[in-house]
């Protein structure tokens, strides 16, 4: 339940994601909650919501928000990109090394 429950809460985030100025990082912030909130289906074994959730805030940042979308992006320095691109990742990135953790945890309770 906690699974699909994330897959609708990013894809909720997407519509703030597109929209210009402030109201683009709710939706980054949303997206990012929804990631984090799909952790907890890992547990259950089954890592499907996961990685859906996981590839709608990856496309959803990288081609939808407003600020960090790869295409037609709103101006701003090339530093500050990268700062953005940077603090994403930062929070991402743990993410993506605690559902490994996670996941090889149910691995090995299985095989014993």
């Amino acid at each position: 339940m906690v699974g699909w429950f994330a897959i609708a809460t990013s894809v909720f985030s997407l519509a703030p994601s597109m929209a210009p100025g402030a109201v683009s990082l709710i939706g980054l912030v949303l997206s990012i909650g929804a990631l984090m909130l799909s952790l907890l289906s890992i547990r259950d074994g089954n890592d499907l919501q996961y990685r859906v959730t996981l590839v709608i805030v990856v496309l959803g940042i990288l081609l939808l928000n407003d600020a960090l979308r790869l295409w037609d992006p709103i101006p701003m320095p090339i530093s500050t990109r990268i700062m953005l691109y940077g603090m994403v990742s930062v929070v991402i990135l743990p993410i993506l090394w605690k559902a490994k953790r996670i996941a090889g945890r149910g691995r090995q309770r299985q095989y014993q």
